[in-house]
C-alpha cells in the first residue's frame, strides 16, 4: 500500500497530465495520490476515490512534501515531481521491496528518463539540444555515472525527490524535509541525514519512470528555474552546510554581466535554430546560467 505524494506549483497542464496518467494505472496494488498545491488555484477539477488534492498552508516544495506525508494513510511514501509519469511497474517494484522489508532501513530512487516524445521535441529546440548534449534527459546523465542495469539495486550517496520511496516511519524519524529550503537544496540536506543515520539510499534500475520536463525548453523559464534553485541553496548556506563552489574571477565577470541579460536573451532568440549554430547558442545558455548563479549569490547576500 503506497501513498504517492505530488507537490505542484503553477504547472497546470503538466500536473493535470501527470494526475491522469497516474489514475489510469491498472493495478491491484492499493495506492492513493496526494496532490499538494503550492501555487494558484488549480483550473481543473478531477473526482476520483484515489485522489486527494490539498492547498499547501505553508510555502515551498519541502513543506508541500511534508504536508503530503502528514496526510498519507499508507506506510510507504512515494514522492514524485509533478511532471513524473510513474507506471504499474513502479508500484509493483515498491510493493516487492516493501514485502522484503527493504524499507525498514533503506530508501529507493526509481530510475527515470525523459519520454521519447519529449526527446524528439528537444532535438528541434535550442535548449533541448543543449540538455541532450549534457545528458540531462536521463537519471544516469544527472548522476554522471554509468548504471549497471544487471544490478537491480545500486548503492548511491544522494536521493532525488522526483521518484523517491521511503517508509513513513523512517521519514518521520529522520525529521522529514527541511522546510527552510523553499525551492531547491532539500534533497541534499535529506541525503546528508539519511547517510548520517546509516539509512541506505539505493537506485532501483529495473523500472523506468518518465520525467516530462517539457516546460524547460523555454529560455526564460530555464534561467528563472536556475536562479530560484541557486537562490534557495545560497540562502541556506551556513555552518552546517558546505558552501557552494565559487570562483572570484568568474564572480567579478558574471556579476558585471547581470545588467546585460536582455542582450544575451536577444542574441539567443535571434540566432537561427539550426544545429550548425549550436556551439554559439550553447555558449550563450552557459553564460545566462552562470549569470543566474552569481545573481542569486548576490541577492542572497553571500
Amino acid at each position: 500500500m503506497i501513498s504517492v505524494i505530488l507537490p505542484t506549483y503553477n504547472r497546470f497542464e503538466i500536473v493535470h497530465e501527470t494526475i491522469q496518467k497516474t489514475l489510469n494505472i491498472n493495478t491491484d496494488i492499493e495506492f492513493e495520490i496526494i496532490v499538494v498545491n503550492d501555487g494558484e488555484t488549480l483550473p481543473f477539477t478531477i473526482e476520483h476515490p484515489k485522489l486527494h488534492i490539498y492547498k499547501n498552508p505553508k510555502r515551498g516544495a519541502a513543506s508541500a512534501r511534508n504536508f503530503g506525508a502528514e496526510k498519507a494513510k499508507y506506510a510507504i511514501l512515494f514522492f514524485i515531481d509533478d511532471d513524473m509519469w510513474i507506471t504499474e511497474e513502479s508500484l509493483v517494484a515498491i510493493q516487492k521491496m516493501e514485502a522484503e522489508d527493504f524499507f525498514k532501513s533503506n530508501t529507493a530512487v526509481l530510475n527515470w528518463q525523459y519520454p521519447d516524445s519529449l526527446v524528439d521535441e528537444m532535438q528541434k529546440n535550442k535548449i533541448g539540444r543543449y540538455l541532450l548534449k549534457a545528458n540531462y534527459h536521463t537519471l544516469e546523465g544527472r548522476l554522471k555515472k554509468n548504471i549497471d542495469h544487471t544490478q537491480p539495486l545500486i548503492k548511491i550517496n544522494s536521493m532525488g525527490s522526483g521518484s523517491f520511496a521511503i517508509a513513513k516511519d523512517v521519514f518521520t524519524k529522520i525529521g522529514c524535509y527541511n522546510e527552510n529550503f523553499i525551492f531547491q537544496g532539500e534533497d541534499i540536506d535529506l541525503s546528508n541525514r539519511l547517510n548520517s543515520t546509516n539509512t541506505g539510499i539505493y537506485l532501483y534500475t529495473q523500472v523506468t519512470c518518465y520525467h516530462n520536463q517539457k516546460d524547460r525548453l523555454d529560455i526564460k523559464e530555464f534561467i528563472d528555474r536556475d536562479y530560484r534553485g541557486y537562490l534557495s541553496q545560497f540562502k541556506r548556506i551556513d555552518k552546517t552546510q558546505a558552501a557552494m563552489p565559487s570562483n572570484s574571477i568568474k564572480q567579478v565577470i558574471f556579476s558585471a554581466l547581470i545588467p546585460f541579460v536582455s542582450i544575451f536573451l536577444f542574441l539567443f532568440n535571434n540566432i537561427p535554430n539550426k544545429n550548425a549554430f549550436d556551439v554559439i547558442t550553447f555558449r550563450i545558455i552557459g553564460i545566462l546560467s552562470s549569470i543566474s548563479y552569481f545573481k542569486a549569490k548576490k541577492d542572497a547576500g553571500k
